[in-house]
């Protein structure tokens, strides 16, 4: 009995080194689903050699950017190493990379507003108890995975990707401009949620999200009904130069 109550006082009690072991994982989990939702969404080709090289990479990387390098400094080059890695390991243009940071980091962040707030309030914790016990860390960044992990299995299931390797290049620059002011957008939401998560009303809460919400709906929407126009326009070129050949 004793045992489990001293295990019990370690992990709902700060302590800062089972923070640092139980990141140190969950930064493995992170990074699978992460890999798994981008390259479903954005179809990038992989193989199981890839897989393990990037989670492998990424996960180490990122958690000694974390634990070393304070923040924004730890999170800008999280995400410039995600980037370099994505474009590395999986052969990917700069814009397929730049896409593949800003759509699971966009989810999570519209996450960590709702899971937050949800653990907050029922546990009565204030912002820093919350990130610095290692049990109610632990649970709400483990349901920010999961919930991350069926919407990948929900794309899958439909199977809704969008192809940016057509897209032309007034279209590609449009592309990068969006997602570079969705990363301010979500850093504008991360410093929200770092200093004023418990003291911010709910109304202010289910308006960031609404925000992040729409604004990713509307990203990917516009996405998808671009590639499919390019492809259009693409076919119908084809077809024309196949009749002038045909009529000559």
């Amino acid at each position: 009995m004793n045992i489990f109550q001293i295990i019990w006082n370690a992990i709902s009690t700060p302590n800062e080194t089972l923070i640092n072991i139980s990141g140190f994982f969950l930064c493995f989990i992170e990074a699978y689903v992460s890999m798994c939702l981008f390259t479903t969404l954005l179809d990038i080709k992989t193989n199981r050699k890839s897989k393990l090289a990037y989670v492998l990479a990424f996960s180490i990387v990122g958690f000694i950017s974390r634990i070393v390098l304070p923040n924004p400094i730890g999170t800008i080059v999280n995400m410039t190493s995600m980037l370099i890695l994505i474009m590395f390991i999986f052969k990917t243009n700069f814009i397929k990379g730049l896409f593949s940071i800003f759509v699971p980091i966009f989810i999570i962040s519209a996450l960590e507003l709702i899971i937050f707030k949800v653990y907050l309030k029922v546990f009565n914790l204030d912002y820093e108890n919350l990130m610095s016990i290692p049990f109610y860390r632990f649970i709400s960044t483990l349901s920010i995975y999961l919930i991350l992990y069926l919407f990948y299995k929900l794309i899958k299931y439909i199977k809704f990707n969008i192809n940016l390797d057509i897209l032309s290049k007034k279209n590609k620059i449009l592309y990068i401009i969006n997602a570079i002011l969705g990363l301010c957008v979500i850093g504008t939401q991360l410093y929200l949620i770092s200093y004023y998560s418990d003291s911010l009303p709910v109304i202010i809460t289910l308006v960031s999200i609404i925000g992040l919400a729409g604004y990713l709906f509307l990203s990917l929407y516009s996405m998808l009904n671009v590639t499919k126009l390019e492809i259009t326009t693409r076919d119908l070129e084809v077809q024309h130069w196949h009749n002038k050949e045909l009529q000559d």
